[in-house]
C-alpha cells in the first residue's frame, strides 16, 4: 500500500509540473485547457482545411470527432512526423511532444474528449523554431493535389530552373 501512495505522490507532483497539456486537479483534461494548446502549437499547420492532413483540427468537434486516432497517432508517435532517433540525442526543432502532452491528450480522448472552458484556454506551448530564414529564388511548382488514403503520396516535380536551356 505504502508504494502505491508513493507512486501516486510520484504522477500527481509530475502531473502538476508538466505545465500545458498536463491535467488539472478537478478532474480529467479537458480540450480548450489542455488538448487545444498541444494541437494548436503541434498539430495545426498540418491538421486545417485543405491542408497536407486528411482532416482539420481546427475547431473542438473536429478534435473531439477524431480523439481516438488522435490517441492512437500520438501514442505510437506516429504524430507530430518525426523521423530522427530520440534515443541519440535532442535536436533543435524537433516537433514531438513530451510524455506528459502524449498521456494528456490519451486521457483526454479516453474520458470521452471533455470540452472545458473557452473562455479559459491553457496556455499556448512556445513555438518551435526553425524553418527559412530567406529565399534566393522562388520557383513554381505544377498544380497539384496529393491523393487521400492511408499511404504517403510521394510525388516529383521536374522543374524547369531560370537560365537552363532545353
Amino acid at each position: 500500500m505504502r508504494i502505491a501512495a508513493l507512486v501516486g505522490l510520484v504522477l500527481v507532483a509530475g502531473i502538476l509540473a508538466a505545465g500545458p497539456g498536463a491535467e488539472s486537479k478537478a478532474g480529467p483534461p479537458t480540450y480548450f485547457q489542455n488538448v487545444k494548446p498541444i494541437i494548436d502549437g503541434r498539430c495545426g499547420n498540418c491538421h486545417m482545411a485543405g491542408g497536407i492532413a486528411p482532416f482539420s483540427l481546427r475547431t473542438y468537434g473536429q478534435a473531439r470527432r477524431n480523439r481516438t486516432a488522435i490517441a492512437s497517432a500520438v501514442r505510437t508517435r506516429l504524430m507530430p512526423p518525426w523521423h530522427a532517433e530520440r534515443k541519440y540525442r535532442r535536436y533543435l526543432c524537433d516537433p514531438s511532444l513530451s510524455r506528459a502532452q502524449i498521456s494528456a491528450i490519451t486521457r483526454w480522448a479516453a474520458a470521452g474528449g471533455p470540452r472545458g472552458d473557452a473562455a479559459s484556454p491553457g496556455a499556448p506551448l512556445p513555438p518551435i523554431a526553425g524553418g527559412l530564414t530567406r529565399a534566393d529564388l522562388r520557383l513554381q511548382l505544377p498544380t497539384y493535389t496529393p491523393k487521400r488514403g492511408k499511404q504517403d503520396d510521394y510525388h516529383c516535380f521536374v522543374v524547369p530552373w531560370p537560365g537552363e536551356s532545353r
